[in-house]
């Protein structure tokens, strides 16, 4: 990637980071998450899950979003484009899609394409991630971009195989497309760091030096194990100054810890050079999995959050965003959209206090400095 030392990387080719303007820096424009359906269904379970999404059942999907198909699953052209239109008429430019195919399974082969096309037909940029999602993911979704899918020989590779892998899509790209990956991740993180996992985090450290591309990360809400991911990327060579926590909002409001401590831990984190993500802008749904739950706070907490952190002299190191992965989100089926952190939410700002300059920083230069090439 030297020839793009200091531009950009979308999947129409290089640009000057400049370029990018108000940029989105954790989405999926489309997605499938059917696989994740739950293992232990009753008959009326079971019929929900193939019901059509309406006003009827939305109350219902929205509490328990992976229990309904139609929730899960969009692959619908024409929506995504009309979704996108939303986020351009707001003022906005640039979408990353971290939708994390792995690499030589060819997923992300027959994904480029799709996200070309959804490029040319918006006029929105769209920079493109890559690399492996959570251990645990399931496999047996309905479309060829299900997100999460493992390649099973990952298992047998080594650190440096697995980099390999890594380095040579950013390199040449993703098949015989030609189109080439802006940023490494997003990488799958869990409860406890998976011995898959952390291989997978030390190959991205080793293709992060190799390469001048950032790391963006899903972690685990519930598990706070961010400064582990970051000495696992660090050991081979990664940079923490180039990696984004992702999903860092419902730190603000974990079930048995406080405000404060959320706070504590964001800081801890932004101490050490890495960025923070709130990229689940208009979400403050209430979660649950085997092992823990949490709601994600709302959006006037997290501009409270987002305020205090900027007071510690960090506003260059936050980034904002939907991860738009199910249906019920999306403004045509009566959520936020992908213009919310542009309209509502910055409205929800300015109210906490949070100057304007500073709210432009978080979706422009912020952004152009996590997605340029060094």
């Amino acid at each position: 990637m030297g020839d793009n030392k200091g531009k950009v990387m979308s999947v129409l080719g290089s640009i000057e980071p400049e370029q990018l303007g108000r940029t989105l820096m954790h989405e999926h424009l489309y997605f499938d998450l059917t696989a994740y359906r739950s293992e232990h269904e009753t008959p009326e379970q079971t019929a929900f899950f193939y019901e059509p999404m309406t006003l009827k059942n939305l109350h219902r999907i929205a509490n328990d979003p992976y229990s309904n198909r139609d929730n899960c699953i969009n692959m619908d052209r024409e929506l995504t484009l009309r979704e996108m239109s939303y986020f351009k008429i707001a003022g906005g430019q640039t979408i990353v899609d971290v939708t994390p195919g792995g690499v030589h399974e060819g997923v992300m082969a027959a994904y480029m394409p799709m996200l070309v096309d959804l490029s040319k037909s918006s006029g929105i940029q769209v920079v493109a991630g890559f690399g492996h999602y959570l251990a645990s993911s399931k496999t047996g979704g309905e479309s060829p971009i299900t997100m999460g899918v493992r390649d099973p020989a990952l298992a047998e590779m080594t650190d440096d195989q697995v980099a390999d892998l890594y380095i040579r899509a950013v390199e040449d790209g993703f098949g015989d497309t030609g189109v080439r990956p802006g940023i490494i991740g997003e990488l799958g993180t869990g409860s406890i760091i998976e011995a898959s996992e952390a291989k997978v985090l030390r190959a991205a450290g080793a293709a992060q030096k190799e390469t001048g591309l950032a790391i963006t990360l899903h972690m685990h809400l519930p598990a706070r194990n961010g400064h582990e991911a970051l000495d696992l990327i660090s050991s081979n060579g990664g940079n923490p100054e180039r990696v984004v926590m992702g999903h860092s909002d419902s730190l603000l409001c974990q079930t048995g810890r406080t405000y404060e401590q959320g706070i504590d831990y964001l800081l801890s984190l932004l101490e050490r050079g890495a960025y923070i993500e709130f990229d689940l802008c208009g979400n403050s749904s209430y979660f649950r999995t085997d092992e823990a739950h949490w709601w994600l706070p709302s959006d006037r907490e997290r501009a409270k959050g987002i305020h205090e952190l900027c007071r510690h002299g960090f506003a260059d190191k936050i980034l904002l965003s939907h991860d738009t992965g199910h249906k019920y989100y999306l403004r045509e089926y009566g959520g936020w959209g992908w213009a919310h952190v542009l309209t509502e939410f910055r409205r929800t700002m300015l109210e906490e206090g949070i100057d304007e300059k500073t709210i432009e920083g978080f979706s422009v230069s912020n952004p152009q400095s996590v997605l340029t090439i060094v």
